[in-house]
């Protein structure tokens, strides 16, 4: 019985994984469909607190096509080379950052993607390179269909410190390559942050107090 007590203490004063944001762009976070170089609204997230937007070289459409597997999604066309989408989120107290969302093109949509993270959002840096697929049969998105885990990118970004406990952090997936004509386009769905948040001090001083304390009447 103690080392089933003591386990749970463990537990407790580990880390607890939150979601920081998470945009699904459905009702009422719908994305409005706009005709410009940057994306003039704030997106804000389904859970969560921030926003999300993008921006391009050329004036583009964006709009809110079908999902992977649900109703909507952000999408947007005639890519240049540096063109991104980009999402804010704030990671105080919290630690461990991890991505994940779901991304997919038209035919003519670049495919040559890069993941940037940055905590002024003036100057980036690179995380990862990636490819995105081709929207297309047996995986075509639908809105009613089932969520495709071949267009879904995870990634760990728990060994970067300087995310940790920031009041705001950015993240773009920046085109590395020209889309193959005006029409291309390339969507966003199901983008997620989540992190792990620390109980503060005097909580894990109090778990670990009372659990020697109990610990010891098990003991008598």
């Amino acid at each position: 019985m103690a080392a089933a007590w003591m386990t749970w203490v463990a537990g407790t004063v580990n880390a607890t994984i939150i979601t920081n944001a998470l945009w699904t762009f459905e009702a009422p976070n719908t994305p409005a469909d706009a005709t410009a170089t940057v994306y003039p609204n704030l997106i804000p997230p389904a859970i969560g607190s921030g926003n999300a937007g993008g921006a391009h070289a050329l004036s583009s459409s964006w709009t809110t096509p079908v999902g992977n597997g649900s109703p909507e999604s952000f999408s947007v066309n005639n890519w240049s080379i540096g063109d991104y989408f980009q999402f804010q989120t704030t990671t105080l107290h919290n630690y461990d950052i991890k991505l994940e969302w779901d991304q997919a093109r038209s035919s003519l949509g670049p495919a040559a993607f890069k993941l940037q993270y940055s905590t002024d959002g003036v100057t980036f840096t690179d995380y990862a390179l990636y490819t995105v697929l081709t929207n297309a049969v047996p995986f075509l998105w639908t809105s009613s269909g089932p969520r495709y885990s071949v267009y879904t990118h995870t990634y760990d970004l728990s060994s970067i410190t300087a995310l940790n406990n920031q009041p705001t952090v950015y993240f773009r997936l920046t085109s590395i390559s020209a889309a193959g004509g005006g029409a291309g386009t390339v969507r966003v769905d199901n983008f997620l942050v989540t992190s792990s948040m620390i109980p503060e001090p005097s909580t894990v001083v109090l778990i670990m107090v009372g659990s020697v304390l109990i610990w010891r009447r098990l003991r008598s």
